[in-house]
């Protein structure tokens, strides 16, 4: 009887005969076979099965050797990869040198100055991993944990910035007309009665409050009735009008109407930087550039260069509207007052308003045709 194998091992093998010799053929063979085989499995002294492991075991050793060295088996390596939406640097160091940590080398490498910021469609420069050298991942602050950012999209161009406006600027109108000290006297007649009188006054240039850094002249003036009118329609008028010196422009009004039965006090302030007005009431609205009250008005036409037939339109304000002032040259006359003869020119200023004069219907103005152009009728 056949022992078990694990006895086999401690027992001493008997040289196998066969007791038949009658025995022949196949069946000598299987007999062979079946005393041999104890021994081929359980026995350690058998020369030949050490041999034939040892030599397998060498021949593994060495084919291993020889793959993980990559001389037989390993591909070249790639040596450039394209960025696709969704990649990062870390992902692309693990997939061709295995280790995440080499992502800021691999930026360094390609001279991206953000590794976290890496753009979809660029090629990445793959180096050997033996030339990665490049700085040591950043480490986390103790307050915030930077999250590993995805490839993006180049964003659009910025469209280009608007124009600024440009810086407000102050007009030089040139001025040899009226100045300081300038004082005219009317005498407003109905018929042959003398009703009162009117006086426009240059007093001087101050800074006015609304402007301070706008040296303007103060323009007063009054109109008076006459004490015999007084009894029946008794007029006190008095309008001082800010002029800027420089740019010939009204920054505030204040007017003060007294005619018989209608009154009113009334401050308007121009800004002229931005063409808006104020009313003391509170009603506040835009104005034009430039704007004049119904006094500075005035003053601003003797400016104009004045010939016959000329027309010539700019804003003027009152109450609480600015609209277009036409100022028409209806031509040349001699004009007698009791000041002298003069020569002048006939203005028909179409204006509607309060103020010094309040027009109703047409109005006419004649000033002097020389550089002065001082008015000597209205």
């Amino acid at each position: 009887m056949m022992s078990p194998l694990n006895s086999v091992s401690h027992s001493t093998p008997a040289p196998c005969h066969c007791e038949d010799p009658a025995v022949a053929g196949d069946e000598a063979i299987s007999q062979e076979r079946d005393c041999r085989a104890p021994m081929f499995i359980g026995a350690r002294n058998d020369n030949n099965v050490f041999a034939l492991r040892l030599a397998a075991a060498l021949t593994f050793t060495i084919l291993y050797s020889l793959f993980i060295s990559h001389s037989l088996f390993a591909a070249s390596a790639p040596t450039s990869h394209t960025i696709i939406w969704g990649d990062t640097l870390a992902m692309i160091a693990v997939r061709y040198y295995g280790a995440a940590g080499l992502y800021p080398a691999l930026a360094a490498a390609n001279k991206i100055p953000n590794p976290h910021l890496i753009i979809a469609g660029r090629t990445l420069n793959l180096p050997p991993a033996s030339d990665l050298k490049g700085p040591p991942a950043p480490q986390p602050s103790a307050t915030a944990i930077p999250t590993e950012a995805k490839a993006v999209l180049a964003p659009p161009p910025e469209p280009p910035a608007a124009p600024e406006a440009p810086a407000f600027v102050w007009r030089k109108v040139d001025n040899i007309a009226f100045s300081v000290g300038e004082r005219l006297t009317f005498e407003i007649k109905w018929q042959f009665i003398t009703a009162g009188i009117a006086v426009m006054d240059i007093r001087e240039i101050v800074a006015p409050p609304t402007a301070p850094s706008r040296p303007s002249y103060k323009i007063v003036t009054e109109a008076r009735s006459a004490p015999f009118i007084d009894n029946f329609f008794k007029v006190r008028d008095e309008n001082i009008s800010y002029l800027d010196v420089e740019s010939i422009c009204s920054h505030t009004l204040e007017s003060n109407i007294s005619e018989g039965n209608f009154s009113k006090k009334e401050t308007v302030v121009f800004d002229q930087i931005n063409h808006t007005f104020a009313l003391s009431d509170g009603k506040t609205g835009p104005t034009e550039p430039w704007v004049q009250d119904v006094l500075g008005a005035l003053y601003y036409a003797r400016l104009l260069p004045l010939v016959p037939g000329a027309e010539f339109s700019f804003p003027a304000h009152s109450g609480d509207k600015t609209y277009p002032l036409l100022v028409k040259v209806l031509g040349r006359e001699t004009v007698r007052v009791p000041a002298g003869e003069f020569e002048c020119f006939k203005l028909e200023p179409a204006l509607r308003g309060d103020g010094v004069f309040k027009a109703q219907g047409r109005l006419w103005v004649w000033v002097t045709s020389d550089e002065r152009r001082m008015p000597v009728l209205m």
